[in-house]
């Protein structure tokens, strides 16, 4: 089994503590007597929790007493385990985003059913998903519908958002609901999330004080236009500039799925989504300089922006 760096030791000690609230990697919610089994027989049933993405077919990797197995979780939540009554050992697995938990020694008698929580620390970044904007032009006056499936939590939504947004789009950029005409859509939320390895060894290195000169440049090969750079640049230019030295990476199109689905009715001819993810750096190293991929404009065609600033970077390793 994969070992990660920070690693759970579970015994009769707190893991975290909210407020008041203790909070235990593993903690038994309950213990009772199953008419149904027999004294040689016991279940153990572990509920996940604290697991925040969209799979939908969850698999958690275990070891009792050292033998490894794999467990699909039922209506993704839980699993089952049948086995003697007796004393065991438990190590939990679910992927690389997430600590492992061991377990002390636990005794299941014969004939119950014990139910433990597994409450899974996650070992990414706490983040806010900065102002996605979304702009359409289509080719006449169009009513459109448009849905946002959030990758997050503690969503906010502007103008105001019930499971849709419907409103007339014109090919000038204007949003029209009934009683008001807006620009562009917009939303953000809190949302565990780092680049991977190989996404964090391209991008570019930037000095704050060029950032405005930095930004035009690469949203003009984007294709933005002088007003969507400006709403970009206003946003991001004051925070990036007060920085000595930003390394930036950015995301398009299908990579930005890992923010939020978006749902677009009747369907674009073109969608170009692009986020910025940064962070300060101390000092300059090597990267890889991305290449920017350019917006098609034609047809009804869609423009989403966003980003996120990810903690300080003291030192990268390029392995």
């Amino acid at each position: 089994m994969k070992h990660l760096l920070i690693l759970l030791l579970i015994s009769n000690i707190s893991w975290a503590e909210h407020g008041t609230v203790y909070i235990f990697p593993i903690s038994l919610e309950k213990s009772e007597k199953v008419p149904n089994l027999t004294i040689t027989e016991s279940i153990f049933q572990f509920q996940v929790k604290n697991i925040m993405d969209n799979k939908k077919n969850r698999v958690i990797i275990y070891s009792i007493n050292g033998i490894e197995r794999k467990a699909r979780l039922i209506d993704n939540e839980f699993f089952d385990i049948r086995i003697e009554p007796g004393k065991y050992l438990f190590q939990f697995y679910y992927d690389e985003h997430y600590s492992e938990i061991y377990s002390d020694s636990i005794t299941i008698k014969g004939q119950y059913k014990d139910v433990y929580s597994l409450h899974f620390a996650n070992l990414d970044f706490p983040v806010a998903i900065n102002k996605p904007v979304i702009y359409l032009y289509p080719e006449e006056d169009t009513q459109v519908s448009v849905q946002v499936d959030v990758v997050g939590h503690n969503p906010f939504f502007y103008p105001k958002y019930t499971d849709v947004w419907e409103f007339t789009a014109t090919p000038l950029g204007e949003l029209k609901f009934k009683d008001a005409t807006y620009n562009y859509l917009f939303w953000d939320a809190d949302q565990f999330f780092k680049l991977s390895t190989e996404e964090s060894q391209s991008g570019f290195i930037c000095e704050g004080e060029n950032t405005v000169a930095f930004l035009e440049e690469k949203l003009t090969l984007a294709g933005l236009t002088s007003q969507e750079q400006a709403d970009f640049i206003t946003y991001w230019g004051p925070r990036l500039q007060r920085n000595e030295l930003n390394y930036i990476h950015f995301m398009f199109n299908e990579e930005c799925a890992a923010f939020a689905e978006l749902s677009i009715s009747p369907k674009p001819d073109h969608m170009y989504r692009i986020y910025m993810v940064w962070s300060p750096v101390e000092s300059d190293f090597f990267i890889e300089e991305q290449t920017i991929l350019p917006m098609d404009r034609s047809g009804f065609s869609v423009l989403e922006w966003g980003g996120l600033e990810q903690p300080r970077i003291e030192n990268i390793e390029i392995n």
